[in-house]
Order: structure tokens, then C-alpha cells, then sequence
């Protein structure tokens, strides 16, 4: 048995987000205070408007400035908010699925009444994410080649019927493009979902000729898949991320019956 369950995600993009973008996303950018169908957010609207008025209180003239320095409390603060933007969000992804049902058009009048914007569709590929047949008490998951250098970062859970999610997910980070795995009951019902991550490469710093070849050459990077994620690593191969933001872009949720 092979299904795929339409799972819509909602892009965010926080990192890419100013912290005065983020006040304001905070403060007028969301609206789900009385919303019919997010009814139990963890983070009422009231509590997030807190958070961001609390990092424009900090920062005052300060928020528009191209660089910011922080201080240990202005971080905190805005840790915080992030936060609770990022909780809200991932709860009204869940709360859109459960009532969309793989109808897009549900999921999106829902992400974008409360003021989030749904991410696009993925397109048609040539090799496409499946499970394979396998043995009994075992599953075989393949996905699209995204590749040299690629962590493909599968996880997978056990629900109780097509449609629901795990309890627990659990995270199996592999350099190849299959996922081999057994000592399931027949019958199990697995959930199953994939990122792909490309890992940047370490290097001395370059000349100004090297970085322009370089940036010619990132754009020639395609994905076959739409959820190649390539970490924003620095010319030394550093990269920055920002604590509770998801960075990986992932998959659509497939379930199979274990034979």
C-alpha cells in the first residue's frame, strides 16, 4: 500500500525577517483572537502582541537600524518572540491539515485568514518519493537524488490510521537517497517525511573573481524534489541559524502498511 496525504506547510521565513518585520508581524500581522477554527492557540494574540511590543519597547529608535547589537535581555526578548510566532504558526498548520483534509483550498483560506502565506505546491518530478515493496516486517522508502554532498534527514512514526500524526517522530539523518528498515508488526502504519540538506563546504577566503564565479555557480544548484535545503554558510563555511526556527524545508507526509 502507497499514499500520499497532501501535509501543506505555511513559509514563514523568519530568518530572512528584520526584527521590526517581526514587531509588526506580531503586533497587526496575525489575527486569530476569535478565529472559528484555531480556537486553542498556546500563544493567545494578546500574549504574542505582548512579546512584540516588549522587543519595540527595548530597542525604540533602534529597531530600524541595518545592524543591531543586542544586549542579553534585548535577545532574550526577542528569542521570545520568535517563539511565539513560530508556535502559532506551526499550530495553525496543524489546525489547517486536520480540517483540510488534503483539500488545498481549505488550508489556505485558513493560513491566510489568520495572516500567514501557505507555500507553493510542489511540482511534478520525474522520480518521486515512495515507499518500494519490501519484506515482511520492513518498510523502503526512496526519494528524488538531490546529488553529491546531501544529509537526507527522514522521519518517521508510527499512527494508527492514513492521516494522522506520530506521537513521536523519530529523526534518521543518512548520506544516500534510501531508507532500508525492519522489526515493525505487520500491519504497522508508518508516516513518513524527508528533508534534504546540503552541507556547505569549508574553504579559505577568496578573491573577489573566486566569489563572483562562485555565486555563477550556486545558481546552477537546482532540486528535483523542492525541499533542498542549503545552509546559508559564510565564505569560512559558518553557518547561523536562529534557535526555534525550522531551516529545513521537508516533504509532504506518505504513509505505508507494513506487510
Amino acid at each position: 500500500m502507497k499514499k500520499l496525504i497532501s501535509y501543506f506547510r505555511i513559509t514563514l521565513g523568519l530568518n530572512h525577517m528584520t526584527i521590526s518585520e517581526e514587531v509588526t508581524l506580531g503586533i497587526t500581522g496575525l489575527n486569530y483572537d476569535a478565529d472559528p477554527d484555531y480556537t486553542d492557540p498556546s500563544v493567545t494574540q494578546a500574549q504574542l502582541k505582548v512579546l512584540a511590543e516588549t522587543v519595540q519597547t527595548d530597542l525604540g529608535s533602534r529597531i530600524n537600524s541595518p545592524t543591531i547589537v543586542l544586549t542579553a535581555k534585548e535577545q532574550k526578548d526577542v528569542d521570545a518572540l520568535s517563539r511565539g510566532i513560530v508556535t502559532v504558526k506551526s499550530e495553525v498548520e496543524i489546525v489547517g491539515n486536520n480540517k483540510a483534509q488534503g483539500n488545498r483550498a481549505i488550508f489556505e483560506q485558513i493560513a491566510r485568514r489568520i495572516g500567514f502565506h501557505p507555500s507553493a505546491p510542489h511540482g511534478k518530478h520525474v522520480r518521486i518519493a515512495e515507499f518500494l515493496p519490501s519484506e515482511k516486517g520492513f518498510f523502503h522508502f526512496r526519494v528524488p537524488s538531490e546529488g553529491t554532498k546531501i544529509i537526507y534527514n527522514f522521519k518517521y512514526g508510527i499512527v494508527i490510521k492514513e492521516g494522522d500524526q506520530p506521537a513521536i517522530w523519530i529523526l534518521v539523518p543518512l548520506d544516500v537517497a534510501d531508507i532500508i528498515m525492519g522489526g515493525f508488526p505487520s500491519g504497522t502504519i508508518i508516516a513518513m517525511y524527508y528533508a534534504a540538506q546540503k552541507t556547505p563546504s569549508t574553504r579559505k577566503p577568496v578573491t573577489p573573481a573566486a566569489v563572483s564565479t562562485e555565486k555563477v555557480a550556486s545558481k546552477k544548484i537546482t532540486t528535483p524534489s523542492g525541499v533542498l535545503t542549503i545552509l546559508p554558510a559564510n565564505k569560512h563555511g559558518k553557518v547561523t541559524l536562529m534557535h526555534g526556527v525550522e531551516y529545513l524545508h521537508y516533504s509532504d507526509i506518505f504513509y505505508y502498511q507494513i506487510p
